[in-house]
């Protein structure tokens, strides 16, 4: 059906030569406005291939359609991206994004992000959000010289998953603060992360950084910093923390919150020596009582793989009988767990 499509795309061109060489050169320059560009009479290839983009249905074929024609469209889909309605129906000029820059339209999507728009309606408002971040994503790793310093305003103002994701891509330092301050939010965070993880040790530093300071204060931490926090101790345990920081991540193992304390160990014991490591272990246990269901996993998966530094304390931890399956004591819980990593180690049986 597609391969059908383009066929039929290939055989409707009806602009002159003269009018498509124009308006491509003016959409190229950016000399000439939109409302103008609006006002060309569009070829009926064009046209039908723009009703299509438009169309919950059949959108996607619109897309091919609309790149057959070439870069004569690219006035018509730059109409549409920057002068189209801001929606909560943002797919068309979702669309437009991708057909530009299979065009090789960047200087628009580049015209589009530097364009910001103010609106008060908070779906419109994540219609072109969904719009900024699509336009963002096109300019992934792009050699043009505006395209960082733009993607680094855009994520100062908000930042979107595309910016982020975009702005990750070049694996610069600069970007370091913006991928930080990313992990505050929950639409963001995860772009943050594999983005801080792409810069691996270069990130480091800024990464304890930002995981050591709760902000306001401490003592009125709000679920944004400590959000940020989680995920940066997270990141450190990822990418690994050298000898001469370890200081750094003792400090977090004490932290007030214990996913942090949590995560501060599992980082300390991926480089801490052998004879420091049953220390590390012991905290985890003793946290384990305080862990919703996932994160006890996640700690039970980090003693099996230091089970050789952790069999001391299993032992003791499990000298008594196994307790009552109703008894929901901190001691309980923790010899259910440690019970669970013996069974997954062959040390135990039912």
């Amino acid at each position: 059906m597609i391969a059908r499509a383009r066929a039929l795309v290939i055989a409707r061109r009806a602009l002159t030569s003269h009018e498509a060489d124009w308006a491509c050169d003016q959409s190229a320059r950016g000399g000439c406005e939109v409302a103008v560009i609006v006002s060309l009479p569009l070829a009926s290839d064009i046209q039908l291939a723009l009703d299509r983009l438009k169309s919950l249905h059949d959108g996607d074929i619109g897309v091919l359609e609309i790149v057959a024609c070439g870069r004569r469209a690219i006035p018509a889909l730059r109409a549409l991206l920057l002068e189209g309605e801001s929606s909560g129906i943002y797919h068309p000029r979702c669309r437009a994004v991708e057909a530009l820059s299979a065009l090789g339209a960047h200087d628009v999507l580049i015209e589009f992000l530097g364009s910001p728009r103010e609106m008060a309606d908070p779906v419109n408002r994540t219609g072109e959000e969904v719009v900024i971040s699509a336009a963002a994503r096109a300019l992934t790793n792009s050699s043009d010289e505006r395209v960082f310093p733009l993607l680094l305003e855009l994520a100062e103002r908000q930042p979107l998953a595309g910016v982020i994701d975009a702005l990750g891509s070049f694996r610069r330092s600069e970007a370091t603060p913006s991928l930080i301050k990313a992990l505050s939010e929950d639409y963001s965070r995860r772009a943050g992360e594999i983005a801080l993880l792409q810069m691996g040790s270069r990130a480091r530093a800024a990464l304890l950084m930002a995981a050591s300071r709760p902000a306001p204060s401490a003592e009125w931490e709000a679920q944004t910093s400590l959000r940020a926090r989680r995920s940066a101790v997270q990141l450190l345990a990822r990418i690994g923390v050298p000898s001469r920081q370890r200081s750094r991540l003792r400090a977090l193992m004490e932290d007030a919150d214990p996913e942090v304390r949590v995560h501060a160990c599992r980082a300390y014991l991926a480089s801490a020596p052998e004879e420091e490591k049953p220390e590390a272990i012991q905290r985890l246990v003793e946290l384990l009582p305080r862990l919703g269901w996932l994160l006890c996993e996640e700690v039970e998966e980090c003693i099996l793989d230091h089970l050789e530094s952790a069999r001391a304390i299993m032992a003791e931890r499990m000298r008594e009988q196994s307790p009552d399956p109703t008894d929901q004591s901190p001691e309980a819980r923790i010899y259910r767990s440690l019970f669970r990593v013996a069974q997954r180690a062959g040390s135990v049986s039912h």
